[in-house]
């Protein structure tokens, strides 16, 4: 079962996320993000198999000075995988969070995380339909590439999440900075 290391929204400030979900959701055999019944979030690595006292060691550290990210979305965008369109907003984060996912993979080096959340690749995004059809690329991709009024979300907690099905192991609430 992969575990993750997750920054999430716990407050209204993701409302406008949610409403996305249920637009995007209406695209889906089953609305994907509903299903994981976990607020909106911002995955800074996946690990497939690794010891969650280790993982839990290290979020303490990481985060024990860290405070709430306040990220703005400006638009949308897409993964393309084999069998699904993933619909995900793009957030503009402060350089903080770059520090603290690079000081996050040279933590935890072995064993390594997923590829797409290692430094270099990593393409922060926070998830809005996971299980698009294909043959609902088209509508989708409409949806994308419409213009959308910035907004702001507040990442208030930070957690280590196992999946599917999706279970809190630890969570650490960040200090306010509003």
């Amino acid at each position: 079962m992969p575990f993750a290391i997750n920054l999430r929204c716990d407050n209204s400030t993701c409302d406008p996320l949610r409403a996305l979900w249920n637009e995007f959701g209406e695209l889906e055999p089953s609305p994907s993000m509903q299903a994981m019944d976990y607020p909106p979030h911002l995955t800074l690595a996946i690990w497939e198999d690794i010891a969650q006292d280790h993982l839990t060691a290290t979020l303490n550290n990481l985060f024990d000075n860290f405070t709430e990210v306040t990220a703005r979305i400006t638009h949308l965008n897409f993964f393309e995988a084999p069998h699904a369109i993933i619909a995900w907003a793009a957030p503009e984060l402060p350089d903080a969070v770059a520090d603290l996912h690079a000081r996050l993979h040279a933590s935890i080096a072995d064993p390594p995380s997923r590829l797409n959340y290692q430094p270099g690749h990593w393409i922060p995004h926070c998830s809005l339909a996971t299980n698009i059809p294909p043959q609902q690329k088209q509508a989708a991709l409409d949806l994308v590439h419409r213009a959308i009024d910035p907004f702001e979300v507040v990442f208030d907690v930070a957690d280590i999440a196992s999946f599917l099905p999706v279970e809190v192991l630890h969570k650490k609430q960040l200090a306010a900075t509003r």
